[in-house]
């Protein structure tokens, strides 16, 4: 069998964080525990003994099965190996859940249908949808599609790319993901992304009105057609997105382009010295409100400072650093609505004028946080 190359150790802290895990080798000997040791050789098995979620590691191959996912959340992982280096793995069974269920896929290709009934959260994270894949939500459920591009150790970045159509009925929001298929939701948030060929997008209710939301240079959008409800606004925060709408011929209807302004504008907040700080991020549907790019400096107070947020305007990605000014060190306190990969908050540094960055995925009313950088000086 192929087996599992330095599984643990370049896969970040969501894959070290959980306890509850399994192995799958589909080339494994028969008869697996799930061990890294004696793997199972079907998904199905691992997600049996994951009952309620868990962390399932797929070797390298080509998965054929079809599987459903029940009610937790399950973080499917792709080997890998030293410095970030990925073993393809490729499922091309249906892939279904008619549970509230949060479905994270890091690494892995998709190449046959995702069938979401449920209350479901697919998260794409440096994984993609092949041209022979598909992402449908019949009726009777309200799912919502993340999808964004991960940089492993090593300097290996490894994107997300959209090339099967997605239709749901919630929200998708995409993050440095190169999109090459058809797009039907309710809201499209994309920041950083590119947008290639001729292809339709799709929004499906009537509130609210600004359905699509551009943000950070999204790229391309010539020969696409986006079809609203009523009168939906194209809405662009940043001038590169609102150019390129503009003139990149495409076909709306029931639509027009809103500019907001720029993008990568940032605020300090500072802690008080009852150890508080708020985040703003932004209040107000205006060119001039709260960035979704903050800077939160750590100062004499009460240590940990406790952090609240109040919410975006509109859901999607944000970022903060946090600096150690003198004095320290310090450390904070997380929004309870912040939810760590494995449920375990990264450690802050806490050396003297050095910061920490992180990125907060906002869907509802959960802020999924990730580290894009520790220690810098």
């Amino acid at each position: 069998m192929q087996g599992f190359q330095g599984a643990q150790g370049t896969q970040g802290a969501t894959a070290r964080a959980l306890t509850g895990s399994a192995w799958v080798d589909l080339n494994a000997p028969a008869g697996g525990n799930g061990s890294i040791v004696t793997p199972f050789t079907t998904i199905t098995a691992a997600i049996a003994a994951l009952a309620g979620g868990g962390l399932i590691y797929l070797a390298a191959g080509t998965y054929t099965e079809s599987f459903t996912v029940t009610a937790g959340t399950f973080y499917f992982v792709a080997n890998m190996g030293a410095e970030g280096a990925i073993t393809p793995v490729t499922l091309t069974g249906t892939i279904s859940s008619a549970l509230a269920t949060v479905v994270f896929f890091q690494n892995c290709l998709i190449a046959g249908p995702v069938v979401m009934t449920g209350a479901l959260y697919l998260v794409l994270a440096s994984s993609s949808i092949t041209s022979t894949g598909s992402v449908t939500n019949p009726s009777g459920g309200s799912a919502k599609v993340v999808a964004y591009s991960v940089a492993f150790a090593g300097g290996n970045t490894y994107a997300s790319v959209i090339s099967g159509p997605v239709t749901v009925r919630n929200i998708v929001v995409l993050q440095d993901v190169r999109v090459d298929a058809n797009i039907s939701c309710a809201i499209l948030q994309a920041n950083s992304t590119e947008f290639v060929n001729a292809h339709t997008l799709t929004t499906l209710n009537a509130s609210p009105a600004d359905s699509v939301q551009l943000r950070a240079c999204c790229l391309g959008l010539v020969g696409w057609t986006y079809t609203g409800v009523a009168t939906h606004n194209f809405r662009c925060e940043d001038d590169a997105s609102a150019l390129t709408v503009s003139q990149a011929g495409m076909t709306l209807t029931n639509a027009t382009v809103f500019v907001l302004g720029t993008y990568n504008r940032q605020d300090e907040t500072t802690s008080s010295g009852g150890g508080t700080a708020t985040i703003y991020w932004k209040v107000a549907a205006s060119a001039t409100a709260g960035p979704r790019v903050q800077l939160l400096q750590l100062t004499a107070g009460a240590t940990p400072c406790v952090v609240t947020f109040t919410d975006p305007l509109f859901d999607g990605e944000l970022v903060l650093s946090v600096f150690q000014s003198p004095g320290g060190p310090y450390t904070v306190t997380w929004p309870a609505s912040v939810h760590w990969p494995g449920g375990v908050a990264p450690t802050l540094t806490v050396t003297t004028f050095h910061r920490d960055t992180f990125i907060f995925r906002k869907v509802g009313a959960v802020y999924y946080g990730s580290v894009y950088g520790l220690d810098y000086a």
